[in-house]
């Protein structure tokens, strides 16, 4: 969906019923991730947005050199 901002988001979420999921990491994804069925933020993403989810992801990247 080209929706792009946070209540945007959440009517379109609201349209979809029961089954979606939504992962964001600002402010105006706090309330999309709170409509959805399941919602997660990035481990790094605002505070709101944290508060509102389900699940928070944490990634950890490893750059490994062969010498």
């Amino acid at each position: 969906a080209n929706c792009h901002g946070g209540t945007e988001k959440s009517r379109f979420i609201e349209t979809l019923g029961a089954g979606t999921a939504m992962i964001g990491d600002a402010a105006n994804d706090a309330s999309p991730i709170k409509a959805a069925s399941i919602g997660f933020a990035m481990a790094d993403s605002d505070e709101a947005c944290k508060n509102n989810s389900d699940v928070q992801i944490e990634i950890c990247l490893s750059i490994i050199q062969n010498t």
